[in-house]
């Protein structure tokens, strides 16, 4: 008997670690559940391993463009070397497992049990998975500017604090940001500030489509005056307990968050106790953000991540997970 187990590439059988069908839809929905419920999807590409830690290579900057060379008919053309740097990233490994007892079963509640302890884990990896991908962008910001005023304050600048992080990337010489890489920007601020951003007075607002997407009209000095950003505004409770707005350029080359899929760990383990008389669902998930280097000397931060430090009053913070 041979039990297929599709979450990732994983295959169980009776001559190895046996797992009942019940576990692995169990493990799949709490999968399920927690990708439903991050709300940092957008930031980051979500893309699977087989490998805990993993070498990438990155062109050098003096290697990013392999420029042409006008050429004519039978003519030679001279090749270059492209140099490389290298970076690491490693995954950490989470947990967390439920029990139902045998009397649930007796009260006809075994089920409602599961399905509550579904929830509770998908929920928690999706707050971890969230906290981790805020922590890392945070960490991994190429660019990092006060705010000139809290911006729920009076004499605030929003517009002024956004058009600071353009000028200040665009004056990177290492930088490749164009001006279609801007006007696709997201912004995640404080949810404590939507009351400001739902002010015409502090800011203009207009709904672009049926889904609730915004777009900020800020028009800030210098070259960019008189000119549009286009903004999708990311309200994050998180956010509120570091005081920070965190502006990223979703692209294939800002971000991954990768979550481990290996045949030689199994996601779930189905424990049954009879002394204690439980049954136990153990969760495990091997989880991490990479942040793309945007060249050999930014030291593992990019410019398509970009903070703007105190732009609200820190609120105390008492929850399970931490952005650090």
């Amino acid at each position: 008997m041979t039990d297929h187990y599709n979450m990732g590439s994983y295959n169980a059988s009776d001559n190895g670690s046996y797992i009942s069908p019940e576990d692995l839809l169990i493990s799949r929905m709490v999968s399920r559940r927690a990708a439903y419920r991050m709300q940092m999807t957008e930031a980051v590409n979500l893309i699977t391993s087989q490998k805990i830690s993993e070498k990438l290579i990155f062109p050098k900057h003096s290697s990013k463009y392999i420029l042409p060379m006008m050429n004519k008919e039978g003519g030679g053309v001279e090749t270059q070397t492209i140099e490389y740097f290298s970076a690491e990233h490693q995954l950490s490994k989470w947990s967390n497992g439920v029990e139902a007892t045998f009397e649930a079963s007796l009260t006809m509640d075994r089920d409602r049990q599961i399905m509550q302890a579904v929830r509770t884990c998908g929920d928690g990896f999706s707050r971890f998975k969230d906290v981790e991908i805020l922590s890392s962008l945070i960490g991994g910001a190429g660019i990092s500017n006060d705010a000139a005023a809290a911006w729920d304050s009076s004499s605030a600048d929003i517009p002024g604090d956004l058009g600071g992080l353009i000028t200040s990337v665009l004056q990177q010489d290492d930088c490749d940001i164009t001006t279609a890489d801007i006007n696709g920007m997201l912004l995640y601020y404080p949810a404590s500030l939507m009351p400001v951003f739902n002010d015409p007075v502090k800011v203009m607002t207009s709904t672009a489509t049926s889904m609730g997407v915004t777009k900020l009209q800020t028009e800030t000095d210098g070259m960019w005056a008189q000119s549009a950003y286009g903004f999708k505004l990311r309200p994050m409770k998180d956010l509120n307990y570091v005081g920070k707005a965190i502006a990223v350029i979703p692209s294939y080359e800002t971000a991954d968050h990768v979550t481990l899929q290996s045949p030689a760990i199994p996601e779930v383990a189905h424990i049954v106790d009879q002394e204690h008389q439980v049954e136990k669902w153990i969760n495990h998930r091997y989880f991490g953000t990479f942040i793309y280097p945007s060249s050999e000397d930014s030291a593992g931060k990019s410019y398509n991540i970009m903070i703007i430090n105190d732009v609200c009053d820190v609120l105390p913070y008492s929850a399970i997970a931490t952005i650090t």
